[in-house]
């Protein structure tokens, strides 16, 4: 069905206290002839009411809001009269939608029809407005949810049509919904901030008499960790392999500093399984969207989701991996006392042909995913990230990544060689290794013969690191091994936890502007390549 939340911005109101209503010290509006309350926009912080349509509005009554509430949507399919009435409680409401545009723009109204009379509604594309009669008060009133555009142009288009529906009747009018739009400086704090876009949203409450009435939740949606900026817009990140392990960890550390995330998985089930249950556990600012980060349309059609939905990228985790390996996994967690990776090495290859084999075909998927994946994903997002104000890419990666494990000195030094490094003379040592392998010639050239695909995909994501953080100095990119981590891909052996394991790419993921770029960090401390 797609995402809901209810209108959380702005409320703005026009001759209601000439007809006897009053703002009341909780914000709320209140009749002065019924004494009753109706809080016309919410503001959801702390309220289930986003994630998949079905799961988190199951057991909201949304009559705890009063007698009107606006929600906006994103997704393609309008929903049915008695779905409203069922959250509604009693079934004694009324209601308008209009369907989304693409992807985003989905509106609806409820309304208690005891206590609102509706005569007729208006769908635009940024807007649904009802005119009626507020029994309350007995007076007309227009009640309008607003889903602002982006852009000047369609900002100037909406303003331009509220403006000639509020000039064409004398009545009580109330506005409330996402605006998409600021009215001063203090609401962006350190943050970019355009005056003439502000102009205009005060121009339009201004010329048409409209005053703000204030609502419950946080003046800022969004602070930094050094509390150096603080604006109205949510930052949104995306984890690739988010529906198990590390991957899903970081999604639910990074949802509980308030941060909305965009879970992805190559198994569309096991995404919407991983979904529901960190909805169920009181995460909810958590989306899904299917990714194979080895298909160019799958990541094109992430990114366009991110775009039409967000309209940037503040974080982008690069979290997606394979082994590129068998595993005999019972006889891998009995090598050693469980300790295997402690003791895996090329100069005792040999007692691990049994536990651990390389077919070339799963080494050259390793490669397509840990590094020419990473990459495409990331360049797919480079665009939106360019849009954020505290831009974000962390690679998971791995201290098999760091060069000290290829004997071949030629392709050490290279890698090494960050001021000469360059995307094409990765794709050369990636094309050399991939065609010794073939050849069976990699003990002969100096490649690894222990976790040998793997290891080659590891360096060139922390050479593409190094590559991308010179040439994005906007953008802090880092790489970054979590730790020895109990995990599929670890085969269940590890002195980590989960938890433990994400505290790392969280900390990147977070850091402070100003913090390193073009680093690959162990745990939590910068590491040698």
């Amino acid at each position: 069905m797609g995402n809901w939340k209810a209108s959380t911005r702005l409320l703005r109101v026009k001759n209601l206290a000439r007809s006897g209503v009053n703002l009341n010290k909780d914000n709320h509006l209140k009749c002065k002839r019924c004494s009753k309350k109706s809080k016309q926009s919410v503001n959801t912080k702390g309220k289930s009411l986003s994630g998949s349509m079905g799961h988190s509005f199951n057991s909201v009554d949304l009559k705890e809001f009063g007698e009107h509430i606006g929600l906006k949507w994103s997704g393609h399919t309008p929903c049915k009269f008695s779905w409203f009435q069922s959250l509604w409680g009693n079934g004694n409401c009324g209601f308008v939608q209009k369907e989304a545009i693409g992807n985003s723009g989905g509106m609806c109204l409820i309304w208690d029809c005891n206590s609102f009379v509706v005569d007729s509604a208006v769908k635009n594309d940024y807007f649904l407005a009802i005119r009626g009669k507020w029994c309350g008060f007995g007076q007309d009133a227009i009640i309008v949810n607003v889903y602002g555009p982006h852009t000047d142009a369609k900002k100037k288009e909406m303003w331009y049509s509220l403006d000639k529906i509020n000039r064409r009747v004398d009545t009580a009018w109330l506005l409330c919904g996402d605006f998409n739009g600021v009215r001063n400086q203090s609401d962006r704090l350190n943050c970019v901030f355009h005056q003439s876009r502000a102009t205009r949203f005060n121009d339009f409450i201004t010329s048409n008499n409209l005053v703000e009435i204030p609502i419950n939740g946080k003046k800022f949606t969004r602070i930094s960790d050094d509390g150096t900026k603080f604006s109205k817009l949510d930052r949104v990140a995306v984890v690739t392999g988010g529906n198990k392990g590390i991957g899903l960890e970081i999604c639910r550390q990074l949802a509980s500093n308030d941060i909305v995330i965009i879970l992805t998985a190559r198994n569309e089930s096991r995404g919407i399984a991983a979904i529901e249950n960190l909805h169920a556990s009181g995460v909810v600012n958590v989306v899904f969207h299917q990714l194979d980060v080895k298909d160019p349309t799958s990541i094109a059609k992430l990114a366009k989701f991110v775009e039409s939905q967000f309209q940037k990228l503040d974080i982008l985790v690069n979290n997606a991996g394979e082994t590129g390996m068998i595993i005999q996994h019972d006889e891998f967690r009995a090598f050693k006392d469980g300790n295997g990776y402690l003791h895996v090495n090329d100069q005792d290859a040999h007692l691990f042909t049994e536990i651990m084999k390389h077919p070339y075909d799963l080494g050259e998927e390793c490669i397509k995913t840990n590094y020419y994946g990473t990459k495409a994903v990331t360049e797919a997002f480079l665009p939106l990230l360019q849009l954020s104000q505290s831009p974000r890419i962390v690679n998971v990666s791995s201290n098999y990544g760091q060069a000290h494990w290829i004997p071949n000195e030629k392709v050490k030094a290279e890698l090494q060689d960050t001021e000469n490094l360059t995307e094409e003379k990765i794709d050369e040592i990636i094309q050399r290794f991939l065609r010794d392998f073939k050849s069976n010639k990699l003990s002969e050239n100096g490649w690894p013969l222990t976790c040998i695909a793997y290891k080659i995909s590891k360096a060139a994501v922390n050479g593409y690191t190094r590559l991308l953080a010179r040439k994005f100095r906007n953008i802090l990119i880092n790489s970054v091994h979590p730790g020895y981590v109990i995990t599929d891909m670890t085969s269940h052996t590890g002195f980590m936890t989960t938890e433990e394991g994400a505290k790392a790419p969280l900390m990147l993921a977070l850091l402070p502007d100003g913090g390193p770029s073009g680093f690959h960090f162990d745990e939590m401390k910068v590491a040698s390549i």
